[in-house]
């Protein structure tokens, strides 16, 4: 004997509209809790709200305007972690013009990225840069150069990703 089944109503779920106090965007309240309970009650917009919890990250590094977190190296192979395995070196920026010898260097292989960070969230801590990317799997990262002296040269090397460590 076979059971019949019954379909399913779904609730109907009623999200509320936040326009952020922050950036002036207006948007829905419908991702899971903690995420929407936070965007309610600061009225901050998604991108705000991720933006305020990425940067109080204390496993994180800022370099070149883009935001890293690091994970642990202990996270199982290679491949299952932040860029494949790739092995990142970061170097602690000078800070009010001092070097900062006491910093050592940051080496990773479970770098994950979060993305450039906002204009408006660059100046708020941890949304400086604190260190700059020296290299990704023994590579200098390429960097374009914007000056006028260098935007043929630019042009020419827009496609390539890595230069060759000097």
């Amino acid at each position: 004997m076979s059971q019949q089944t019954q379909p399913r109503e779904w609730k109907r779920e009623v999200y509320e509209t936040v326009v952020c106090v922050q950036c002036g965007e207006t948007d829905v309240a419908s991702y899971m809790e903690p995420t929407r309970r936070r965007m309610v009650d600061n009225s901050w917009c998604f991108t705000c709200q991720y933006w305020e919890d990425v940067l109080t990250n204390p496993f994180s590094v800022v370099a070149d305007g883009i935001h890293y977190t690091i994970g642990s190296e202990d996270s199982g192979p290679r491949q299952f972690r932040g860029h494949g395995g790739a092995r990142f070196v970061f170097r602690p920026l000078p800070l009010n013009n001092e070097t900062r010898t006491q910093m050592p260097d940051i080496e990773s292989t479970n770098v994950w990225y979060q993305g450039p960070i906002p204009e408006r969230f660059r100046s708020r801590p941890g949304g400086r840069d604190s260190y700059t990317l020296v290299t990704i799997n023994g590579r200098v990262p390429y960097k374009a150069d914007k000056t006028e002296n260098n935007k043929d040269k630019d042009e020419k090397e827009k496609d390539e990703v890595f230069q060759d460590e000097g």
